[in-house]
């Protein structure tokens, strides 16, 4: 009924002795052309020459441990965007202090130019800052589109 010492044949069939344990590689490769290739549970059993149920509960205990995998995967990634929301968080922080910083530097930089026009107005009693809206003189017009 069965070979003895049956191995895996070239055509994929197997056959082995009924008490032969069954390797991880050729479980694996059962499992894979049921769930990849469509292979029916009944050829399986029939080409395989192996127990319906134990061939159930491969397919079984394989789709479980995909979705450990897929649950293990899923959870790394959520480190990995907790730690990367961390660092970014964390750079933001830094680029919006020097912003502040710099825009400090400026606001006390227009101050002092402000100052220093009032102070150069009083001295040389000269006005520098014009009136809103005011006209520009017509020698002023010429130069701009010269």
């Amino acid at each position: 009924m069965y070979k003895k010492n049956a191995k895996l044949n070239p055509d994929g069939t197997f056959g082995r002795k009924p008490y032969e344990r069954v390797s991880g590689h050729v479980k694996s490769r059962i499992v894979a052309r049921i769930l990849d290739e469509g292979l029916s549970l009944r050829k399986a059993v029939i080409m395989y020459k192996i127990n319906r149920r134990t061939i159930t509960k491969w397919v079984n205990e394989s789709q479980v441990n995909g979705l450990v995998d897929d649950v293990q995967h899923v959870k790394k990634k959520v480190v990995d965007l907790r730690m990367n929301n961390k660092q970014t968080k964390a750079n933001e922080d830094k680029s919006l202090k020097s912003l502040k910083d710099a825009l400090q530097r400026e606001k006390l930089k227009n101050e002092a130019l402000l100052e220093m026009i009032k102070i150069a107005e009083q001295n040389f009693k000269i006005k520098i800052r014009k009136k809103a809206g005011a006209k520009q003189s017509e020698s002023y017009d010429k130069d701009i589109q010269a």
